[in-house]
Formats: C-alpha cells, sequence, structure tokens
C-alpha cells in the first residue's frame, strides 16, 4: 500500500482557512491525503481535530512586525516543513506566500501552491510609506516565487493581468479559480422579504470594503426620506489599518444611520433578510459574501474595480456597478433597485443562474484537487 501524500496548509487566521478552504482538505482527506494546517492559535482549534486535519500553531502577525520576530517564524516554518517533507504545500494571502514559499524553496519541497485571495491592503491603499513597501513585497514575489513546480491561483482577470505585467507570476503557472466556491445546497435561493426593504453591507467594516462609502449613501438616503434599513454585518478589525473604530460604529448606531448585526455564523438566514446587498470595496478577489448573495438569489450592488465587476454578469445582469469611492452612485443604485421590483426580481433570478453556473464549491474544488494531482503525479 503507497504511503499517503502529505499535504500542508499555511494560512492564518484558522477561521479563514475554516470559511474558505476547508471542503478542499476535506476532500483531499477523503482521496487518502494526510493533511497538516500551519496556522495562528484560534478557538475553532478543536474543529481541525474532528476534521482529521493536524494543527501547528505559530506566532505571525499581519501589520507592525518586528523584523527578528519574523525571521523567527520563517525558520519555524522551514524547521516544520524539514521535518514533515510534505508532498505539497498550499500558502494562501501575502504572508503565507512569501514566508511559506521561501521556507518550502529552502527546505526542498517539490510542489507549491499559491492562492493570491486577492492583492490585499499593500496593493489598496495610497502614499508614500504604502508605495516603499508594495515595491519590495513585488521584488520579493518576484525573486522567491521562481520555481519550477510551482502554481499561483488567482480569482479575477485583473489580479492575473497585473501579476504577470509586474513579472511577479509567469503565464504558463497560473490558474483561474473564482474564488472559495459556496455550498448551493447550504445556500438555496429564497424569496424576498417583505415589508420595508433591507439593504446588507456583508463584510468586515473596513474602509477598503467601501464601509464608509455605506453609510453616507445611508444619510443620503435618510435626507431623501427613503423607507429602507441598512444593515451593517460583519464587525471592526482592529488588527487591520483599513480598520473603523468602534466609537465610529457606536456612533452611527446610536443616531440611527444603519443597524448593526454583528458577526454572523448562519450567513443563509441572514442574506434571507436581505432585499438587496451590497458591496461597494476598493478591491476583491473574488468576494465570498457576495457569491453567497448570488446564491441565495439577491440582487446586488458592488463596485467597477478588481474581483467585485466579475459578480455582475454583463449578458444576464443579476445588479448594479458602480463607480468606487462614490456615495453617491451607491446611494442612486440602492434607490433604482428599491423602486423597480421587477428588475429587483430579474437580477435575483439571474444571480442564482450566475452562482449555480461560476460558484459552486464542489467546482473550486475539483479544480485544486487537480492542480495538487498534477504536480505530485
Amino acid at each position: 500500500m503507497k504511503n499517503p501524500k502529505t499535504l500542508i496548509f499555511f494560512v492564518f487566521p484558522i477561521k479563514f482557512f475554516l470559511s474558505h478552504r476547508l471542503p478542499i482538505a476535506q476532500r483531499a482527506i477523503k482521496l487518502g491525503y494526510k493533511v497538516h494546517l500551519v496556522s495562528t492559535l484560534g478557538k475553532e482549534e478543536k474543529v481541525l481535530k474532528k476534521e482529521g486535519i493536524i494543527f501547528h500553531p505559530i506566532k505571525i502577525t499581519r501589520s507592525k512586525a518586528n523584523p527578528l520576530q519574523e525571521l523567527k517564524t520563517i525558520c519555524t516554518i522551514f524547521k516544520l516543513y524539514k521535518e514533515l517533507k510534505p508532498d505539497i504545500v498550499h500558502h494562501i494571502t501575502i504572508k503565507p506566500i512569501l514566508y511559506g514559499t521561501l521556507a518550502a524553496r529552502l527546505a526542498g519541497i517539490n510542489s507549491i501552491v499559491n492562492a493570491f485571495s486577492g492583492l490585499g491592503h499593500v496593493f489598496t491603499a495610497k502614499g508614500f510609506k504604502i508605495s516603499v513597501i508594495r515595491t519590495l513585497v513585488k521584488l520579493a514575489y518576484r525573486i522567491i516565487l521562481k520555481h519550477r513546480n510551482l502554481v499561483s491561483i488567482v480569482q479575477n482577470h485583473d489580479d492575473m493581468k497585473y501579476l504577470q505585467t509586474n513579472a511577479i507570476i509567469s503565464k504558463d503557472q497560473t490558474i483561474l479559480i473564482k474564488g472559495s466556491g459556496v455550498d448551493l445546497n447550504e445556500f438555496r435561493y429564497t424569496q424576498e422579504p417583505k415589508g420595508i426593504p433591507v439593504v446588507i453591507f456583508p463584510a468586515r467594516l473596513l474602509k477598503d470594503k467601501g464601509v464608509i462609502e455605506f453609510i453616507d449613501a445611508a444619510k443620503i438616503l435618510k435626507k431623501q426620506k427613503i423607507e429602507l434599513e441598512m444593515v451593517l454585518v460583519g464587525d471592526t478589525d482592529q488588527g487591520n489599518p483599513s480598520s473603523i473604530f468602534k466609537e465610529e460604529l457606536n456612533y452611527w448606531v446610536n443616531e440611527k444611520i444603519v443597524s448593526h448585526w454583528g458577526f454572523c455564523n448562519n450567513m443563509p438566514k441572514t442574506l434571507s433578510k436581505a432585499n438587496i446587498v451590497c458591496l461597494p470595496s476598493y478591491r476583491e478577489g473574488i468576494p465570498k459574501s457576495l457569491m453567497e448573495a448570488c446564491a441565495t438569489g439577491r440582487a446586488i450592488i458592488t463596485t467597477d474595480v478588481p474581483g467585485c465587476r466579475e459578480m455582475i454578469d454583463k449578458d444576464q445582469p443579476n445588479g448594479i456597478l458602480i463607480p468606487s469611492r462614490n456615495s453617491k452612485k451607491l446611494a442612486a443604485a440602492i434607490q433604482i433597485l428599491i423602486k423597480d421590483n421587477n428588475i429587483r426580481k430579474t437580477y435575483s433570478i439571474n444571480s442564482r443562474l450566475m452562482a449555480e453556473r461560476e460558484f459552486s464549491i464542489d467546482l473550486v474544488v475539483n479544480k485544486t484537487i487537480k492542480i495538487y494531482e498534477k504536480l505530485t503525479a
């Protein structure tokens, strides 16, 4: 009997792995892989054990890092890779891609998969300091990602073009997989609720996600005396430089500009309460929240930026694209969909059709497993 292949995921936090990559790990385990996860400590560790995933906790931060601590993290990963001798490693997001790929190359790992789930704050923020960091990150990518048996997964055409144009990844080692997929049995098509229209913003409360524009649009619609409820579904993220402050959130809620439903563990139920789902983000990979909204059969409003623009079907429209960072256009789009029940209904049906065609979790898992098999053949 053959020894099982060893697969290591390196991603953090754990909850991101569970929400976006767990189905891939589950399929790999069914196929006989021995699956490990390298990540930071989290309350969800028990779930990993139940799934049969071996967990290796490490210390790693997202920002404001101490260079010595970062070097220590890379050394820890290198030692782990050297000890476990995985057949394949799968890195997700900037730091795991940079640190994990470097460690894998030093440890002599033959097969590497790097998943760019959007280009992140480093590539969206403006200013001199961030531009210097961006230049350094691009240089690091170019050096570290040169490996003959490496595949880069990107989620949208814009990111693919950017990464290839900047010589960060090569065309022949790149595969496009739109997002992390949606379980279409869990997220079923539901009829819109009756009563006062509900517009949901389903994301972490980050400026990069367009939360300020959502608030400003709510203020505009309130002044126009449009009857609706604008709802934030998500929490602040104080470890993220783009996060709003809790004091701001409390002010918006106290002034009845928006409602705040907090972090949600049951998105199918939450989305079923919405008439419109809105994400005015500055840039995404492929937003999972909008994939889920499509699966639920909701008209969506999003921005004409990388990742988001691919959520609107041009042939069978399922929502409205607006310019980024434009509260007035956002308010106008919301008003259009609230007033026109017929167009909202059409968009609702088209959203579900798009989800069935492009966002099935089985589609994503199958494509990813094929990459593993090809690299380790």
